[in-house]
């Protein structure tokens, strides 16, 4: 799995700063770093089919908020729902809509150079994403998350972890490269304390994303990674994903086209077990409130 990050992340790099060379240099709009608030919605789906008997769609719409206070204090909201449909040759076709955790946090904000900013937070989830009933609708519910996590690239996978209390500490970077480029990173460990009969268990999320600007187009790419220390029916659950799109500002308004891809097992292209792999997402991003320095 190392090995994979590294070639993954190098591929990431060369392929940006090629793209980079070729854009004239212009300042890269970051409106959550201007605006007090902002509320950000992430709708994505993905279709699946498992050979000739079963094929499942997925939706996924996670919900983002936060408000910025000048003292560099922050507060945040994340949560969503996934809605899940499974057809099944010679059964009827099942079909259900679960909610994902809801996260509430707290940041504090810091410039750490003129062209560097870092945060901090902690995030607590109430579980929202339980089982659900009887043999059957378990198993949907099941599917469901993990076909929101991979259908998002493993964005915010916290939001779509079931029966657990997730606490999760973050510390991130932006760094507003010379005038066209902004490049951010996040680490995020967390403990995943179980509501049902499973074991609690430490978890770690990862995101590196490199974005471009020309005019008011935006364009980006991505490496998202999550990992827990307890692999779930005995199976590893470890992931990483290639996230990338484009966008464009309008206003105080960011609407873009978001594509995901798992990179390796167990919910990359090359595997052949019935999985999902791959989603596609609609990201709209406003901004409210006063202007910030």
């Amino acid at each position: 799995m190392q090995r994979r990050v590294t070639t993954a992340l190098a591929l990431l790099f060369s392929t940006a700063a090629a793209h980079g060379a070729e854009l004239v240099a212009t300042p890269l709009a970051e409106p959550s770093a201007r605006h007090a608030a902002h509320v950000g919605l992430d709708a994505a789906f993905t279709t699946s089919p498992h050979g000739p008997t079963v094929d499942t769609f997925g939706t996924a719409l996670r919900l983002a908020g936060d408000y910025h206070f000048e003292n560099g204090v922050a507060l945040t909201l994340d949560g969503g729902f996934v809605s899940e449909s499974l057809a099944v040759e010679d059964d009827s076709p099942r079909h259900g809509v679960f909610p994902g955790n809801l996260l509430l946090g707290a940041a504090f904000e810091r410039k750490l150079r003129a062209e560097l900013d870092g945060a901090l937070s902690l995030r607590v989830g109430a579980p929202l994403a339980l089982y659900s009933g009887g043999i059957d609708d378990n198993r949907l519910a099941e599917l469901a998350y993990t076909v929101a996590s991979s259908a998002q690239g493993f964005r915010e996978p916290f939001v779509w972890q079931m029966n657990v209390v997730p606490l999760v500490l973050g510390v991130a970077a932006a760094w507003h490269m010379p005038r066209w480029a902004l490049l951010t990173a996040e680490l995020s460990p967390s403990y995943l304390i179980s509501v049902n009969q499973r074991p609690s268990r430490a978890a770690l999320s990862a995101h590196l994303d490199w974005a471009l600007q020309h005019g008011a187009l935006i364009g980006h790419v991505g490496l998202n990674y999550f990992a827990s220390t307890l692999p779930l029916e005995n199976r590893d659950r470890d992931q990483l994903a290639l996230r990338f799109g484009a966008a464009i500002l309008v206003a105080k308004q960011r609407v873009g086209v978001d594509v995901s891809f798992g990179l390796d097992t167990p919910y990359g292209a090359n595997q052949t077990d019935p999985h999902p792999w791959w989603g596609m997402a609609l990201v709209v991003d406003s901004y409210f409130g006063p202007r910030r320095p």
